[in-house]
Order: C-alpha cells, then sequence, then structure tokens
C-alpha cells in the first residue's frame, strides 16, 4: 500500500509528491529529543512494538509525538506490534482508536487503511464515532420524517418532536446505565414484533417522568 522506498539509516529520508516521509524522525520535546519511528507527512505517524507488547500502554508516547508534530500533524496514528495495529485520528477521537485491525485480518480488512493508498481515499474504520453519531443523527431524522409525512394518522411536529426527544433520552439513559442496559432496545425489538408501542413506549416514558420510582413491575426502579 505504501510506494516502495529503501530506508537504513537513522533520519533516511524520502520526498514524495506532497509527502515528507522519514524513518526514526527527531521529535523535540521542551529540553529533550526523542525518535518516532516513522513520519510520513501528512498521513502518517507509525509506532512499532515488540510482539506482544500492550499496544494501550503506549498510547501516551503516540500522543505526545503527535503533538509536537507542528506545523502539518500527520492525520492517522498507528501504533503496531506485529500482531495488531490500532488506527488513530486524534484530530477526531484522543483516546479510543478509530479501529484495531489484526495481522490475519489485515486481507479483509485493508480498507481501514486506504488512508495509506499512492491516491489517499477515506478509511473504513470501525470505531469512527463521529461517522457513528452522524449516522444515529440520520436515522432520528428518519423516523421523526416517517411520523410527520405518513399518510395514515401523520403525527403532529410538535408531537413528533417529542417523541424523538423521549427516544434520545431513553438511549442515552441506557448507555449511562440510568436504565438497565437493554431495556429501551427489548422495547423496541417487541414493537418491531408486532406490540403497541403506544403501550410499551408509552409506559417507559411516562415511569421516566414520574418523580417516584416504580415499585414493581415492568420497569421496577425506574427512573
Amino acid at each position: 500500500m505504501i510506494p516502495n522506498f529503501h530506508l537504513c539509516r537513522q533520519g533516511s529520508r524520502i520526498e514524495l509528491p506532497n509527502c515528507e516521509l522519514v524513518l526514526k524522525y527527531r521529535v523535540h520535546q521542551g529540553k529533550g529529543t526523542k525518535f518516532a519511528d516513522l513520519l510520513w507527512r501528512p498521513r502518517l505517524l507509525l509506532e512499532m512494538k515488540k510482539r506482544g507488547e500492550k499496544l494501550h500502554k503506549h498510547h501516551r508516547q503516540a500522543f505526545e509525538y503527535w503533538l509536537h508534530l507542528v506545523p502539518n500533524r500527520p492525520e492517522y496514528v498507528i501504533l503496531c506490534n506485529f500482531d495488531e495495529f490500532w488506527i488513530y485520528n486524534l484530530n477526531l477521537q484522543l483516546d479510543e482508536p478509530m479501529d484495531r485491525v489484526t495481522l490475519d485480518e489485515l486481507p479483509q480488512r485493508f480498507t481501514a487503511f486506504k488512508f495509506l493508498f499512492p491516491v489517499a481515499k477515506k478509511p473504513q474504520l470501525n470505531n469512527d464515532r463521529v461517522a457513528v453519531t452522524r449516522a444515529a443523527a440520520d436515522k432520528v431524522a428518519e423516523v421523526f420524517n416517517r411520523l410527520v409525512n405518513r399518510k395514515d394518522k401523520p403525527v403532529s411536529r410538535d408531537r413528533a418532536q417529542r417523541f424523538i426527544l423521549q427516544c434520545v433520552i431513553a438511549l442515552f439513559a441506557e448507555d449511562i446505565d440510568l436504565l438497565r442496559r437493554g431495556r429501551f432496545t427489548e422495547l423496541l425489538n417487541e414493537c418491531k414484533s408486532g406490540g403497541n408501542s403506544y403501550d410499551l413506549l408509552g409506559s417507559l416514558f411516562r415511569q421516566m417522568a414520574s418523580p417516584t420510582p416504580a415499585q414493581g413491575g415492568r420497569f421496577e426502579h425506574v427512573p
């Protein structure tokens, strides 16, 4: 995927169109100097670790290298231990990798590395929270539009907005364990299987709005 080149010495450099690629690049941090394993501006900072090394232990090191690579920081950072590739885009997501790809998965998951192609393309990453959030927002908007535009008993915009907000709050409550994990999703699955959404979701939303937790029944301890 990376254009062919031969690098053998510390500080070896190759110039590519609109790119600078250096092995063992000097990173100046205050009074000290450290060496990044490979810098390919503006695409990649690569840090290689020994096989079996726990990559999460080296996130801070890679982040500090990237932080000092101004101007023109690389868009992506990869940590690799010869078994796994952890791919970061620190402009978008600081703590969690955008993807983790094992060596065995590489033939099928090469699309996660499309930013390394001769002509860089947008990679397909499995933990891109920005993309996931955007996709989730699109689905919420689709539900709203279907409610207000349906031919059979269209819902007023005010009621549809209230319903969508209640759904978003319920999903958020699941994620932070205010609701038992999976409770709202279970209700949605029941609705898809023929359950009455007015009864199922309405009962949950009414209980969530109550100042008194339910003492029993399906929504015990809610809110």
